[in-house]
């Protein structure tokens, strides 16, 4: 079910929005001038939205395709009518996955982790809610879970990467600390403790 958007993203959205991403960015880095750099930003913003439309179209036709036609298929293999409706339900949820992480990979292209964390954590809470409420509702709600998770996923990264494109001129020039600051990160700290430990273990070796 998630075939179609995973083939698209890599090679339309690898292909067609990172040159435009590219070329905004390039002309940022390499001196370009104030109009270049507007006229790289719209081209790139323009492609966005065509590509992530692009990617709604391929994944909404293919879910179709699957609900109508995978239906005889299973039935050949056995499948009882609650198992065909928990295969509709998927299809409908894994859909609204795939652009959800589509989403969230395209804000990681602009470095938005944070916006990215977000809408990571909306899927996990809505599908893990989702999911106990179906197990209490019986099997006619299974697999709702992956529905709620999508739709929150998606409510939550189309507005944040919308307002963060509309805004890429502050987060690529404002946003930035000014001065390198020197922080503490226990994980590098163990990181660095360990590297050390093996170190003197492989000299002692």
């Amino acid at each position: 079910m998630t075939l179609p958007t995973n083939i698209n993203f890599i090679i339309s959205v690898e292909v067609n929005f990172y040159t435009a991403y590219r070329r905004y960015f390039t002309a940022i880095t390499d001196g370009g001038t104030m109009p270049e750099i507007q006229i790289a930003r719209r081209q790139m913003e323009r492609s966005m939205w065509q590509e992530i439309g692009n990617l709604i179209v391929v994944q909404v036709f293919a879910m179709v395709l699957y609900m109508l036609f995978m239906r005889y298929f299973l039935a050949m293999i056995g499948f009882t009518a609650d198992m065909m409706h928990m295969f509709r339900v998927m299809c409908i949820g894994y859909s609204l996955y795939c652009i959800g992480i589509s989403l969230m990979m395209l804000q990681l292209y602009f470095n938005d982790r944070r916006g990215a964390m977000w809408s990571a954590l909306a899927f996990f809470l809505m599908n893990g809610v989702g999911t106990l409420l179906s197990i209490r509702l019986g099997s006619l709600f299974y697999g709702s879970g992956v529905i709620l998770g999508g739709l929150a996923m998606y409510a939550v990264a189309f507005p944040r990467l919308s307002k963060y494109v509309r805004r890429i001129n502050y987060n690529v020039y404002c946003s930035q600390p000014v001065f390198n600051e020197v922080t503490r990160d226990r994980w590098k700290d163990l990181a660095a403790k360990l590297e050390a430990r093996a170190a003197r273990k492989k000299r002692k070796s």
